[in-house]
């Protein structure tokens, strides 16, 4: 039931925050395009959020690559 729930939660986020999409992203890029993207982190910390972004891309795109070099909870 938890994860139910956190899928649903995480589905009308996405719905709240992206809409339609964005309207320029979508004439200027092609849909078959592919990227990378990096998390850069600039300030010492902990690290949260591995997991639920990894639960948030693959609900995105269950074909996205995910490759985690830092874990939840790492300085």
């Amino acid at each position: 039931m938890e994860n139910r729930i956190l899928h649903e939660f995480i589905l009308r986020s996405i719905e709240e925050d992206i809409g339609e999409g964005d309207h320029t992203s979508m004439a200027c890029i092609p849909e078959n395009t592919s990227g990378k993207a990096f998390l850069l982190i600039k300030e010492s910390g902990i690290l949260a959020g591995v997991r639920i972004a990894e639960k948030i891309f693959s609900i995105i795109d269950g074909r996205l690559k995910i490759k985690i070099k830092i874990n939840d909870g790492s300085k």
